[in-house]
């Protein structure tokens, strides 16, 4: 067969192919990946075409053009397809200049993106520096996630401004590398962010270990925003509970004074990990006697995972002797009885007769953890109705 006569019968076999496309829009599963491997199968002459038909309009044939590049694409996200989908990422690669217009050129990013070929990163360099293509590039070099991709989101960082610089400090955070982002860069340019920027900036920083955003997260508790707040929580917990040492204790501690909240008392008591110490533990205690139920709840539970954990059961015995709240002394008690340390068998026996029917059902619950169940004599007089 002569080299004219292969190239016809690629061409005829590819304008088969393309004939095919129609149908995938409304195709079921089987049918669709038929028909997209009869596509790849001509990839080299079939994705010029395909991208030519593409368009901001998205008339019929634009459309069917769309769903004929995402499920080759699609397949190729197969890990036993990676020689189709280095194939495929190259001729996107190449026939990116040749996108009709912005929106198409745009769709052609996306999708290298999502089969995040490790030369792509390299390839898609001049686009992150092309303002109308920025923000869909970065993307894509968001979903590569190699060396290449980071160099390139780094060296542009250092020659950027306003939102682009603060988008792509955000995306350095997804490598959560310690030093990448440098309190001297980015306080020249906090001055400038936006409220919507500053909780996915603070999460990058969380994620990068970057210690100096600290006293920002603490001073954002204090400030007029709900949701800065919120998101400065969040940062901090990321930031302290990943960090670990004294310095984060100390920190984690001041992080609860200035906000006793359920995210900060958990985070100081991470941050003590196996060494909690008497004013972490003493803040648990007090926390269990709040009027604020879901910080009175958090602090039942970690005194739950801290009695299990070798905390003194006798200190926690004298303790829950003098509350006055009757859930939460029924909370401890269960927790006597989950743990199953004798030591706490006096005291769950002696709350049988207690004068709340609830901590009574919560120490007939525990003393049946703790020493098996009681006479149908007890259990009459203990589920009695009356206090």
């Amino acid at each position: 067969m002569t080299k004219t006569t292969k190239q016809k019968k690629r061409s005829t076999s590819a304008a088969a192919a393309v004939k095919k496309i129609a149908g995938l829009v409304w195709a079921q599963p089987s049918e669709g990946g038929e028909c997209a491997d009869a596509l790849l199968e001509q990839m080299e002459q079939v994705v010029p075409v395909l991208v030519q038909r593409l368009s901001q309009q998205n008339d019929p044939s634009a459309t069917e053009a769309f769903f004929a590049l995402e499920a080759m694409v699609m397949r190729c996200l197969n890990p036993d397809r990676a020689e189709d989908s280095h194939r495929l990422s190259a001729l996107l690669l190449q026939n990116l200049s040749s996108a009709p217009d912005t929106y198409s050129r745009h769709q052609l990013i996306r999708f290298i993106g999502m089969i995040g070929e490790r030369e792509a990163a390299t390839a898609l360099q001049p686009w992150l520096d092309q303002a109308e293509d920025f923000e869909v590039t970065l993307l894509a070099l968001r979903n590569i996630g190699n060396n290449p991709a980071f160099e390139n989101i780094s060296q542009k960082l250092l020659r950027s401004k306003g939102r682009e610089f603060f988008a792509l400090a955000i995306a350095l955070g997804d490598w959560e590398l310690n030093g990448v982002l440098q309190e001297k860069l980015l306080r020249r340019h906090l001055p400038t962010a936006r409220q919507d920027e500053l909780p996915a900036l603070w999460k990058a920083c969380a994620k990068c270990q970057e210690l100096w955003i600290a006293p920002d997260l603490l001073k954002a508790l204090q400030g007029p925003s709900k949701v800065l707040a919120g998101a400065a929580r969040a940062a901090l917990h990321t930031l302290l509970t990943g960090l670990g040492g004294w310095e984060a204790i100390e920190l984690a501690q001041e992080f609860y004074v200035c906000d006793q909240s359920p995210i900060a008392l958990q985070t100081w008591f991470q941050c003590c990990s196996h060494e909690l110490t008497d004013d972490c533990f003493d803040a648990i205690l007090d926390a269990t006697l709040s009027d604020n139920l879901p910080l009175r709840e958090t602090a039942l539970e970690l005194l739950d995972y801290a009695s299990s954990s070798g905390v003194d059961i006798e200190q926690l015995i004298d303790f829950a002797s003098h509350i006055a709240d009757e859930e939460t002394k029924a909370a401890m008690v269960r927790m006597f009885g989950r743990h199953g340390d004798l030591v706490a068998r006096p005291f769950v026996m002696s709350l049988l007769r207690d004068k709340s029917q609830t901590v009574r059902l919560a120490a007939l619950e525990a003393a049946a953890a703790l020493q098996g169940h009681l006479p149908s004599a007890s259990l009459q007089f203990l589920l009695a109705v009356g206090k």
